[in-house]
């Protein structure tokens, strides 16, 4: 294996995409496009051409994915018109598997009693209590609220993921996001990091704002 896709948001998602890259002809997304194997092309070229393909139609070209080559010495450039979208990152090399560790109830009761025992912070300033609210709709953040923070390390906002959702494609005819603007530090940010991030990828991230490395070059999925 030399090539994976990975980033998509569960494994039904991941199996549809498989099985339409395996079988183009008979996928409704793919018909489009010339799936026999040119003259001259080996197997794997028309599958890397499929694959251009795949990552222009809807909904992959909307899906926060990252292509990885594992072998980098088997790279093949994709044709200029039909590279992957801007928001969809080339990394290399082997890919770390790193199993992230679900919250345990005593956690989870531990911090419901600590936003029960901070109910009277409304008194104070908003400058005071803003990490204990959504940057987005501005509602205290409960224990159990899904949650995005920003990727930039020396940004502290947290959001729900429907309101920061929301915000991002407002005035776009997409349901899902691709980009958008922190609404703390005004950053650029890239929905699929912000998704990263919830997962675990930026785990070991310092808190060096001048750091340019990109996160794929320590990748946990």
């Amino acid at each position: 294996m030399v090539l994976i896709i990975h980033g998509f948001p569960n494994d039904i998602s991941a199996l549809r995409f498989e099985w339409a890259w395996q079988h183009p002809k008979r996928s409704r997304r793919l018909r489009h496009i010339a799936s026999t194997k040119r003259k001259n092309e080996t197997r794997f070229q028309n599958c890397v051409r499929i694959l251009s393909h795949m990552l222009q139609v809807g909904p992959w070209n909307r899906l926060p994915l990252t292509i990885q080559w594992l072998k980098q010495e088997y790279k093949v450039d994709f044709e200029p018109t039909m590279a992957p979208p801007l928001h969809m990152p080339i990394a290399y090399g082997p890919v770390k598997s790193v199993k992230t560790k679900e919250p345990k109830d005593s956690d989870k009761q531990s911090q419901a009693k600590e936003t029960t025992d901070d109910m009277d912070d409304d008194l104070l300033p908003l400058t005071q209590r803003s990490n204990k609210r959504c940057a987005t709709c501005v509602q205290r953040l409960k224990p159990a609220d899904d949650t995005l923070s920003c990727v930039h390390p020396d940004c502290t906002m947290v959001s729900h993921v429907t309101c920061l959702a929301k915000k991002f494609i407002k005035n776009s005819e997409f349901l899902l996001p691709v980009e958008g603007k922190c609404p703390t530090c005004k950053n650029m940010v890239l929905w699929g990091d912000l998704v990263r991030k919830k997962r675990g990828c930026y785990k070991n991230l310092e808190g060096d704002s001048q750091d340019t490395d990109h996160w794929t070059e320590d990748l946990h999925v």
